[in-house]
């Protein structure tokens, strides 16, 4: 297993924590910021989204020590240098590009390289949105001349890219991790463009990727430790059952128009093509996953049947009806928006069964079990196992040990009406978290209201804990104590 102590990213918006900020306006983005810019969309803390960037979650995930050069608008392939003095700003031009990002590291790598260290580079969108700019009108698709100018870019955006990491590895950066890049379904505002434009779109993306892959295998025999990052992947998983990372604002829905009614953590979006603190968390999870040796399978939209054997595997199942056996490891399983069994072994593993109707199955180890919409049976097994219903009608079972079972109210995950759940939890001294709305809380404190009159029928539970849902922090100050917490909430799970 690695284990870094630095962590250095280049990128671009999907990344930037701050850095485009502080270049405009001549001073660092800090907490103290309390307005969004009414252009560029940057929000109370530098970044474009509601709260940090992944980079930022992973430091709080991990500890690690990160230094971040990604530039809002920054682009894999030559250079492109903005003058804030254009706007009044008093700070020096600077060139916002992969290359340019690399020379500002090399001028003081500092404890940034060595044994331990290491760099991702997630990069790229904004070269391949660039074939679809001044060069392409609707009709280019396919032709000759479209053909041949995706062509040069993948070219230069591949060769741009193997040069940054060449140059990476010669500082001394221990390992370097290429991210993969989303397709056009993971942006809401290209659902409008026609099948053909998202295609060439979508040409150049995979041509990118696998481009990528290409880089890190060819890297790895000159004896230069190359990795992927499948961000790509994530979000394709994000896009087919987003709710199973908490995110159930409509898609299309963007947190800088306002909350409407729902909490920021479950929007996608910040704006149109910038991610809101959910999936910047779950990127940020996706980042500590694997760095820490985990490898990531996608599944297609089918019927799958598969079986890791990995020691630690994140296994997408996307649509279909999918039968997931994960590994010895500590393993994540998403069974995605079909009816998915999901069935862990060894290991400490989280397994979501996402939308549908989904069979989990713990087995040995200390488990996270999260059920998501659709009517669930979750069985814990071996192992200090906590278990989540979500949306539906769910049986949850509990196992040989101390199990936490989590009962949230329908209304605050998206569900409506009062669901029938029946908990049982076995041996152990099990405990049953009911998080609930503020009144419904207060009612439940009183007696007014009963077990039953929530839809939940109990058996072997000997603790009942009630959280007012609504609060601020509440899950934080109930669970954060708890070994499995930290990371169930990165990925949100829960």
């Amino acid at each position: 297993m690695d284990s870094f102590d630095t962590i250095t990213y280049f990128g671009d918006s999907l990344t930037d924590d701050g850095n485009y900020y502080e270049i405009i306006y001549g001073y660092p983005a800090d907490p103290s910021l309390n307005a969004v810019d009414p252009y560029f969309n940057i929000g109370p803390y530098g970044a474009l989204t509601n709260e940090y960037t992944h980079s930022t979650y992973l430091q709080q995930l991990t500890g690690a020590s990160i230094e971040n050069h990604a530039v809002v608008g920054a682009c894999a392939v030559g250079s492109n240098v903005i003058t804030p003095s254009s706007w009044g700003v008093d700070t020096p031009p600077t060139d916002i590009n992969l290359a340019a990002q690399v020379g500002r590291f090399l001028d003081d790598p500092g404890a940034s390289t060595g044994p331990g260290s290491a760099a991702i580079v997630f990069i790229g969108s904004n070269d391949a949105a660039g074939g679809f700019g001044a060069q392409y009108t609707p009709g280019d698709e396919g032709t000759a001349a479209f053909n041949a100018m995706a062509a040069a870019r993948l070219g230069a955006m591949i060769g741009e890219v193997l040069d940054s990491v060449r140059t990476i590895a010669q500082a001394g950066v221990e390992v370097t991790f290429l991210g993969t890049l989303p397709t056009c379904d993971f942006y809401p505002p290209l659902d409008t463009y026609n099948d053909q434009t998202r295609a060439s779109f979508d040409s150049i993306i995979h041509g990118f990727n696998a481009g990528l892959d290409g880089i890190a295998a060819g890297l790895r025999t000159e004896g230069i430790d190359v990795r992927i990052i499948d961000y790509g992947a994530l979000c394709a998983a994000m896009t087919d059952d987003a709710t199973s990372f908490g995110v159930i604002a409509p898609r299309g829905s963007v947190l800088i128009a306002g909350t409407q009614g729902y909490d920021p953590a479950q929007f996608a979006f910040w704006n149109g093509y910038h991610p809101a603190e959910a999936y910047q968390k779950a990127w940020a999870a996706l980042d500590a996953f694997t760095l820490d040796d985990g490898t990531t399978t996608r599944l297609s939209d089918s019927r799958d049947r598969f079986t890791d054997n990995d020691a630690a595997a994140l296994t997408l199942g996307l649509g279909g009806d999918d039968l997931l056996w994960l590994g010895g490891g500590d393993d994540v399983g998403l069974g995605g928006s079909g009816n998915d069994v999901i069935l862990g072994q060894d290991g400490d593993d989280h397994a979501i069964g996402g939308a549908g109707n989904d069979l989990l199955r713990g087995l040995s180890g200390n488990d996270f079990l999260g059920g998501g919409e659709g009517n669930d049976i979750l069985t814990g097994g071996h192992g200090r196992d906590v278990l989540f219903g979500g949306t539906g009608s769910d049986i949850l079972r509990g196992g040989n040990d101390d199990d936490v079972f989590i009962h949230v109210a329908p209304e605050l995950i998206g569900g409506s009406g009062v669901d029938l759940d029946v908990i049982v939890g076995g041996a152990g001294d099990d405990a049953l978290y009911l998080v609930l709305t503020s009144d419904t809380a207060a009612q439940y404190r009183a007696g007014q209201i009963t077990l039953e009159d929530l839809g939940l029928s109990l058996r072997s539970i000997e603790d009942i804990i009630v959280i007012d849902g609504a609060a601020d922090g509440a899950l934080d100050d109930a669970f954060g104590d708890m070994g499995w917490y930290d990371m169930a909430d990165m990925w949100g799970f829960v």
